[in-house]
């Protein structure tokens, strides 16, 4: 199962990248969304077949608003618990409640899989693991002379990239999966040009000998202001694809934007890369131009 989320992920992000540099017709694209399609498939069908071997509670969730007040104040009388024990999951999850543990040991991620938890979009998302601590004896480890209660805590992240940190379930340990952290105050998704940075572009690129600029559309376009940087990745229509990108970084000097370190012609994917380069060195870079947006290249461009 785990083999199976891994792949899953991997195909999810192959996809990302594609789709940043690569048309939603493009055969690679498509290839890719049918793996992905067909791998979430596989993953649902397995989860199901999971769960109805090894879960106690088969039956709907109890909704979340609904009140457990009455529940609590009188004791139910428990199932007797299958030979391996009973595990609980609960929290913000779909499907919270008592699961057995049967003859194959499971560890933490797959209990929480089976219990609702979508790896790729929770990975941020914090799990408390609750067990007691049956290691001491005569009074070392223990509270009021019961086993102290030991409570670990991961987030799905790294549950998923270090395995090592993973554990088996033993009967009684509890696992509460804490709701999702705000999203974080985003920045400008698209800020303003720079002042005479299209300019400068369009006259490059008409002394590299462009001479159709109105077909140039942007893949990239991103600066740091403060920094005095930009990068700028272009199309040209017409072209193949593995010679139809055009790449090349700016320097603010004296005030006005200068071409540094240009390109020749490339694939799409190579301006992807470029674009990741100039992100890690600028992190506080803005995208100013829509991906396959026309630039205003042609009224900036030199008289031919």
């Amino acid at each position: 199962m785990l083999e199976l989320v891994r792949h899953r992920d991997e195909l999810r992000r192959g996809l990302e990248k594609a789709r940043l540099t690569m048309l939603p017709n493009n055969v690679t694209v498509i290839r890719l969304e049918r793996e992905l399609k067909l791998q979430e498939k596989w993953i649902a069908d397995r989860a199901k077949e999971f769960q109805a071997k090894w879960v106690v509670n088969n039956g709907p969730a109890a909704q979340p608003d609904a009140p457990r007040a009455a529940a609590a104040a009188a004791p139910a009388v428990a199932p007797a618990p299958a030979a391996g024990g009973v595990y609980y999951v609960g929290g913000h999850i779909a499907r919270p409640g008592a699961y057995t543990l049967g003859e194959r040991p499971v560890n933490l991620l797959q209990a929480l899989i089976a219990a609702g938890l979508d790896v790729e979009t929770d990975r941020g998302r914090q799990v408390v693991l609750l067990r007691r601590d049956d290691a001491g004896k005569g009074g070392a480890g223990k509270d009021n002379g019961q086993p102290r209660e030991v409570a670990t805590t991961l987030t799905v992240g790294d549950l998923v990239d270090h395995r090592e940190k993973d554990v088996f379930l033993r009967a009684g340990d509890t696992l509460l999966l804490k709701a999702a952290p705000p999203p974080a105050a985003a920045g400008p998704a698209l800020v303003d040009p720079p002042a005479g940075l299209w300019q400068r572009a369009a006259a490059y690129l008409v002394e590299v000998g462009f001479k159709d600029l109105d077909r140039v559309t942007v893949i990239s376009a991103y600066a740091d202001e403060a920094a005095g940087e930009a990068f700028v990745a272009l199309r040209k229509s017409g072209e193949k694809e593995e010679n139809s990108a055009y790449q090349f970084r700016l320097r603010r000097k004296a005030g006005a934007w200068d071409v540094e370190r240009p390109s020749r012609y490339g694939p799409l994917s190579a301006a992807g890369i470029g674009l990741s380069q100039f992100q890690k060195e600028f992190p506080n870079a803005h995208r100013f131009a829509e991906p396959l947006s026309v630039p205003p290249l042609k009224a900036g461009a030199k008289a031919e």
